[in-house]
């Protein structure tokens, strides 16, 4: 299936789902939560198209740079009933609530996959930018520092781990993200099949990647 055929198939799916993400380990419940709450309606609708995407392509492995609390993996993995292997890269640093108290991510993902009684799963801590390679996946996340330099090393990183497909969150809500996005596109051409927004509050881009002529 074309990029676009397989967005259009994302959007329709994510938009006739009733999917709610389980409030314990949503946005809306980590610790900027008053951000979420404020536009429920919008990011409800952003995590049913992560899982729509999931639902969509099938995954067996799915790699993300960016893990934060899990709130990503969460609707990645509903959208393949918790049928696929997942592994996190995240610094996972100690956040802070908005009553000043510390806050965990590393911690809040671990409940989460225990809640749901999940265990193929690996997090790494990690600098990412010390990372030179990561787990091969057929789906890659990029998810991570949102400036134009960690998005593309970022992109970098997942192409080298040949994913079938790479998910590029806050494309194009963020100018320095997109820019990433469009130079990696041309200056990796010969293994961009093609790249398709994928249209939330924040919006994204997927990226189908090909290998043959590398």
């Amino acid at each position: 299936m074309d990029i676009e055929k397989t967005v259009a198939l994302i959007q329709e799916t994510a938009d006739n789902d009733t999917w709610v993400p389980d409030e314990e380990f949503s946005v809306f419940n980590q610790w900027d939560k008053s951000y979420y709450i404020a536009d429920r309606e919008k990011f409800t609708h952003k995590y049913r198209v992560f899982k729509a995407i999931t639902t969509v392509l099938k995954p067996d492995h799915i790699v993300e740079l960016g893990t934060h609390a899990g709130s990503g993996a969460d609707a990645y993995l509903t959208g393949v009933d918790y049928q696929a292997r997942y592994t996190g890269y995240d610094s996972f640093g100690t956040a802070y609530d908005e009553t000043g108290q510390p806050w965990e991510p590393a911690d809040r993902c671990k409940l989460l996959f225990a809640a749901r009684g999940f265990n193929r799963f690996n997090l790494v801590t990690c600098d990412l930018r010390t990372v030179e390679q990561i787990a091969p996946g057929d789906l890659a996340v990029v998810d991570a520092g949102h400036d134009y330099r960690n998005a593309y090393q970022d992109l970098l990183l997942c192409s080298k781990s040949e994913p079938a497909y790479i998910h590029v969150d806050d494309f194009p809500g963020n100018g320095e993200v997109r820019m990433a996005v469009e130079d990696f596109i041309q200056n990796y051409k010969d293994s961009v099949e093609g790249m398709g927004f994928v249209n939330h509050t924040s919006g994204s881009a997927l990226i189908k990647m090909r290998y043959d002529n590398i």
